[in-house]
């Protein structure tokens, strides 16, 4: 017991060495010691290297620049922001940054802005997220966007069926489904092959025109009949007719040792004929083979033609010692060299979307099974990509997670579709609420925006057009544009 509380003493005094370490603005033998609180991917390593190169060829200030991917958890992030130790620039999702910039951990780079070169006429529908009160808080890392299908074109000559069309209803979907299965399993003794492996019913519900947030963003409107008819129909399609994947159907995979490389080793090897998945796909599939085809068609929709925007950011430590230093990467991120090499790695879709126009970025050399996907992905970003929708007046790092728990009680047949979406607006009213009540300034916005609400909503009991400055939803900001219900 004794040997046991002296390695324990150790360890802690170790710890407390460390703290003191990354609080202090060490210098290493390169100079100052910068964290970048990332994964550990091989792109991200990639990142790394690439920074360091171009830090000599721009002749910046030598720094010791040091990627952390064990620090990586968000858990730890906000326990080492808030006890002062957090590593200088930090990863995170598009739905964890407002979160961070609650609790006082990240750094205002607004007036980084102009040095840094950004202009957000430049980057992808999803920068949003990036601002949170008027202030920039990160800067993309890479953009994604839900809904566009990438599709094993072999699979579907191989059966000698027709290609999904560019666009298509629910119907339409259903039906193709229905042939696909029926014909790619006709020779296996259980079902093996299946129509998609998902579908995102977010894109379907936008489609539809119901949206997650009411236009001033002060409370949830999704419940609705027709959202709900969506999520019927989705389990339909995984339990019915079969054509989506179970859960069961996806363990199934992991036990028979089918799904090595992961779901996008799937894909590729025509267990799915399409899959809701970006160009990150093939951060696996270069690495098996490039003899399968993929094209890119778009999610089916309801009449409303959409994507969703998203994506991996980056922010500055508000604590940090560093911060001249974290600038220099901040402004890394900002070039044509970063977007070059998120091209390159095909680490999702770079921030700045002029690049989804360049050579690069549609016929990388060595593969050419991916230039047809290439070209459809990037007129539908182009053309459809819309935000996704959070509510300034709550954290969806908070409500999210329970709002999924509650989605999957209804996949599981325990509650019904409209069981759900009651429970999940219930849930993001109390998370409103709660948030409120931690925020007194915040609520002096709400009660304001709640007042431009009921004059939207007598506008609309009233058939007039709304005027679009009235409109805070960046979702339906896009959808009454181009719908004509706003001026």
């Amino acid at each position: 017991m004794k040997n046991f509380f002296l390695a324990l003493l150790a360890l802690l005094i170790m710890f407390s060495q460390y703290i003191q370490y990354r609080a202090s603005g060490a210098i290493g033998s390169q100079g100052p010691v910068v964290y970048w609180v990332a994964d550990g991917s091989t792109y991200r390593r990639g990142q790394y290297q690439r920074f360091l190169e171009w830090m000599k060829e721009t002749h910046q200030p030598p720094m010791d620049f040091r990627i952390d991917p064990a620090n990586n958890s968000l858990q730890k992030v906000i326990l080492q922001g808030v006890t002062g130790t957090a590593g200088d620039i930090i990863q995170c999702f598009a739905t964890q940054i407002r979160y961070l910039d609650e609790i006082g951990i990240l750094e205002d780079l607004t007036p980084w802005i102009k040095d840094l070169g950004v202009s957000t006429n430049d980057l992808f529908a999803g920068y949003q997220w990036m601002i949170n009160e008027g202030r920039v808080v990160a800067l993309p890392a890479n953009s994604g966007t839900s809904g566009p299908y990438c599709v094993n074109a072999n699979a579907f000559t191989k059966l000698g069926l027709p290609f999904p069309p560019d666009r298509w209803s629910f119907e339409e979907f259903e039906r193709l489904g229905k042939q696909y299965v029926e014909k790619a399993n006709a020779d296996k003794p259980r079902l093996r092959r299946f129509f998609a492996m998902a579908v995102n019913t977010t894109v379907m519900r936008n489609s539809v025109g119901v949206p997650m947030f009411n236009e001033t963003m002060t409370a949830p409107a999704f419940n609705d009949p027709r959202y709900a008819a969506i999520l019927k129909l989705q389990r339909k399609w995984i339990y019915e007719d079969r054509i989506l994947p179970s859960q069961a159907d996806m363990d199934s995979f992991t036990q028979e040792g089918d799904n090595y490389g992961g779901t996008s080793a799937l894909l590729h090897r025509g267990f799915f004929a399409m899959m809701n998945i970006g160009r990150w796909h093939f951060c696996t599939t270069r690495f098996m083979s490039t003899d399968v085809n993929y094209r890119c068609v778009a999610h089916p929709d309801g009449g409303f033609l959409n994507s969703v925007a998203g994506g991996k950011f980056n922010a500055v430590y508000k604590g940090s010692k560093r911060k001249a230093q974290a600038k220099i990467f901040m402004k890394w991120l900002a070039s044509d060299d970063y977007n070059l090499k998120i091209i390159a790695d095909a680490d999702g879709e770079p921030p700045n979307m002029a690049f989804l126009k360049t050579e690069a970025y549609l016929k990388p050399a060595k593969y050419p099974n991916e230039w047809d996907f290439n070209r459809d992905l990037s007129r539908l970003i182009l053309t459809t990509a819309v935000p996704e929708e959070t509510t300034p007046y709550a954290i969806p790092g908070i409500y999210g997670p329970r709002v999924g728990k509650v989605s999957q009680g209804f996949m599981s047949g325990l509650i019904t579709a409209e069981e759900m979406l009651l429970q999940q607006e219930t849930i993001i009213r109390d998370a409103i609420n709660e948030h409120l009540g931690r925020r007194p300034e915040v609520k002096v916005r709400y009660l304001e925006a709640v007042k431009r609400q009921q004059e939207i909503d007598a506008m609309k009991a009233s058939g007039k057009s709304l005027p679009l400055a009235l409109v805070d939803n960046p979702f339906l900001r896009v959808y009454y544009q181009k719908t004509g219900k706003a001026k």
